[in-house]
């Protein structure tokens, strides 16, 4: 493996382990930046992804945090993305990302989710041994804070849509599962793991039967959500030096029907890697239509990769960087 970015806004890291921080206490004032990898935030964030970094490191592999998608990187052979925004990749995004994969053999795009926030799973968790004279502001600190993140998720993506590599799918129930829960190629290696994996919003295969589950904003007597997104798709337009900035995702990617239904064109043959035996998918792969050998890893979420979070160990065999 040449190389692996960590890129500054999607906060790289790929599919390996999970990772526990000792001697944090029952309140901690602050958690965010989500997905950090670099600097103070990476160390202290429950949310922060350094020690998974530093596997990735010891590994042999050289990480790189770039700003840009830019052809620098054909000199790397895997580019693993965690989402800042609660919404899917843009369209920009994975048109680059698949160009990028078609332009060389044995590529990976890794990419997770930000359905999962540590805080609010730390902070559930530790109320009961906060000492009782701060027991309500601990109380207050939850409430704000799990308040805060669902304004945003209603801000960012308010229902279930289409974006090419999935179905990005918000009607699921929120569920912890844990090992014995598991079914397809990798189950077998995680029976027997203590901990749970929780999941919300689920990252569906790519399929047709999709084309028809019409978000609100297209269907000819609905209205648009209330809190309509804005801007540009996850990535600006390719510049003139070749590069590709970052955006915010954007349901006027898919303003008509007729863009709707060009998403379903030449649909990427996908395979389940893990997924729940109530039919959730935890990772699954789609084959590059350009270049046979590369590939995109979609992961339901980051939940076994933050660091604080130390109540599963599912994923410590290392699948995706062992080759």
């Amino acid at each position: 493996m040449r190389g692996i970015l960590l890129h500054y806004k999607y906060r790289i890291l790929c599919l390996l382990a999970v990772f526990t921080v000792s001697g944090c206490s029952s309140i901690v004032p602050e958690f965010e930046p989500y997905g950090a990898v670099q600097g103070v935030d990476a160390k202290r964030s429950v949310n922060g992804l350094y020690v998974h970094r530093k596997m990735w490191e010891s590994t042999g592999s050289r990480c790189l945090y770039p700003r840009k998608l830019s052809p620098r990187l054909d000199n790397f052979d895997s580019i693993v993305l965690v989402g800042q925004s609660f919404g899917p990749p843009g369209k920009a995004a994975r048109e680059w990302l698949e160009d990028w994969l078609g332009r060389g053999k044995n590529r990976t795009v890794i990419y997770f989710g930000r359905d999962f926030n540590a805080d609010l799973y730390y902070r559930k968790r530790t109320l009961s041994s906060v000492p009782t004279d701060e027991q309500d502001r601990a109380s207050i600190d939850y409430a704000m804070s799990r308040s805060g993140e669902l304004h945003l998720r209603m801000r960012q993506v308010s229902e279930s849509t289409f974006c090419r590599w999935f179905y990005y799918d918000t009607s699921q129930t929120r569920k912890e599962y844990g090992a014995s829960d598991f079914k397809g190629p990798w189950a077998s290696d995680l029976a027997g793991l203590s901990g749970t994996w929780p999941v919300g919003i689920t990252l569906q295969l790519p399929d047709r039967t999709w084309q028809n589950q019409l978000p609100t904003w297209l269907q000819p007597a609905g209205a648009k959500p209330a809190n309509p997104l804005q801007g540009a798709s996850e990535f600006l337009p390719e510049a003139e030096d070749g590069n590709t900035t970052f955006s915010a995702w954007s349901q006027d990617e898919l303003a008509t029907k007729e863009m709707w239904d060009d998403e379903f064109d030449d649909l990427f043959k996908s395979k389940t890697l893990l997924a729940t035996k109530d039919g959730r998918p935890l990772v699954f792969q789609l084959n590059s239509l350009q270049e046979p050998t590369s590939k995109i890893i979609l992961v339901a979420n980051g939940a076994p990769f933050l660091n604080a979070y130390n109540h599963i160990q599912l994923l410590a065999n290392g699948r995706l960087i062992s080759k």
